[in-house]
């Protein structure tokens, strides 16, 4: 009986996870930026609720009670007696200014849902949803490109830029302490893997019209392209943690991470149309690349009580290839993969968080001594690059930096003490290096519950 319920269960998290999938990839996700016009968008970090806090941090992190994707090595150890779901959601408000002009945007939006518990002693399984990439565009450009030559009127070039889509990705992890039997410290030493599924479309479009006076000119053509691409690829991720026991209240824990790039297969298509009647339609191949990621990370921890951790992961996107349109020699449209518009990429995150219960030892910890508190911030480097025009030569794009701070609040009642709802705040600055690009700031507030119930306890009933 105790074994039916505990498959029941599992079912029943695995279908809320299904669930919390289908409804992610059915809706348009991620904040507005114009930046994730580029290329396939904005790369997520792929952090839970309580990494959201510490300003991304999650290399050398490791819990039994919390799910840290990051690094699959930190499952090794998940809590024989609990299952863990975790689900989190995300409010943006934003503001874009470029010269005297600022729009403003508020999105909200389905972030992860993660499950993990563990297999046997020394082995956690973890399977989880997040977004890998987002696309959320809309905005116009107007530029003079002289006057008509019979009314001697200013001509003006109006483009609409619209964009849609993104990718996801949808992961089994494990997490193992191979040498957990042996006397000596390499006993401590976790490996893991997360091998993810990444899917998803994306649209791109754009509309070039011209203008006499305020009116579209029906002496010049209209332009509507459209570039569309379905991708359905893999991502191997591993993970490796060990920590150093400085003494009986202090301990030291380093972390690593790589994944392994690749090509992403697959093809897109680009379509024109002119009001003319012309219609063009062209195809590149194999036209997407995921980079090779390494990254370590170290956290100092002091009895349970404080954390502090760092963080560096260098992603290798100067060997990827996104979709490109010229035209040859002879004035035929090309649409192929093309090297040149990333650049590698350098992050740098910190975080540190502080539980008052330990002072303590929990026993009689008021409510407030018993929240997680967390600070952190962030700085990432420009790794795409962008035009302000069309026929502008490329520039760096905008480098990433913002603060962090949260909140993990205790789930207090009669049958349940261990969940936890994790709040975090979170400013954002994308900042490019040329004052004709956009800059774009965000206010963030991520909420996440972690669940985390004694589903595998067997009570004895007298």
């Amino acid at each position: 009986m105790h074994a039916i319920m505990i498959f029941q269960r599992l079912n029943l998290c695995l279908l809320a996870l299904f669930f919390c999938a289908v409804r992610a990839t059915a809706q348009s996700s991620g904040t507005y930026s114009t930046y994730s016009r580029f290329g396939i968008g904005l790369a997520s970090d792929g952090v839970t609720g309580f990494n959201r806090g510490m300003g991304g941090v999650g290399i050398a992190l490791h819990s039994s009670n919390r799910i840290n994707s990051l690094n699959p090595a930190s499952y090794s150890t998940l809590d024989s007696l609990s299952l863990i779901f975790d689900v989190g959601a995300s409010f943006s408000f934003g503001q874009q200014t470029q010269g005297g002009s600022k729009v403003y945007t508020r999105s909200a939006t389905f972030e992860y849902a993660v499950m993990a518990f563990r297999l046997k002693p020394g082995l956690g399984l973890s399977l989880g949803f997040m977004p890998y990439t987002t696309i959320r565009y809309n905005f116009h450009h107007v530029s003079s490109v002289g006057r008509d030559e019979t009314t001697s009127s200013e001509i003006d070039n109006y483009q609409t830029f619209n964009g849609d889509g993104g990718t996801h990705r949808a992961f089994i992890g494990v997490g193992w302490q191979p040498f957990r039997k042996m006397k000596s410290p390499i006993r401590l030493l976790s490996i893991g893997t997360n091998v993810s599924l990444i899917w998803g479309s994306y649209d791109h479009s754009m509309i070039q019209s011209f203008m006499l006076n305020g009116s579209e000119a029906g002496t010049y053509s209209t332009l509507l392209q459209n570039q569309t691409s379905d991708v359905l690829t893999y991502k191997i991720d591993l993970g490796m943690q060990l920590p150093i026991v400085l003494n009986n209240q202090n301990l030291l824990r380093t972390g690593f991470i790589a994944s392994l790039g690749h090509n992403a297969g697959g093809s897109a298509t680009l379509e024109r149309w002119t009001s003319m009647g012309d219609t063009t339609t062209v195809v590149a191949k194999n036209p997407i690349d995921i980079p090779y990621t390494f990254g370590g990370g170290v956290t100092w921890e002091n009895k349970g009580m404080i954390s502090v951790s760092a963080d560096y992961r260098f992603e290798k996107w100067s060997d990827c290839s996104i979709p490109v349109a010229s035209t040859n020699y002879h004035g035929q449209l090309v649409y192929e993969g093309r090297k040149g518009y990333y650049s590698d990429r350098h992050r740098v995150n910190v975080g540190a968080e502080f539980y008052p219960a330990v002072l303590n030892r929990g026993h009689n910890a008021t409510y407030l001594e018993r929240c997680r508190y967390r600070l952190g911030a962030f700085y990432s480097s420009p790794y795409m690059k962008v035009s302000y025009t069309n026929s502008q030569e490329l520039q760096n794009g905008p480098c990433e930096y913002g603060i962090t701070a949260g909140v993990g609040l205790p789930i207090t009642n009669r049958i349940n003490n261990r969940s936890i709802v994790n709040l975090s705040f979170q400013w954002l600055r994308r900042q490019p290096s040329s004052t004709n690009l956009v800059t774009e700031n965000y206010f963030m507030i991520h909420v996440g519950l972690s669940f985390n119930e004694r589903w595998f306890m067997k009570y004895k009933i007298e």
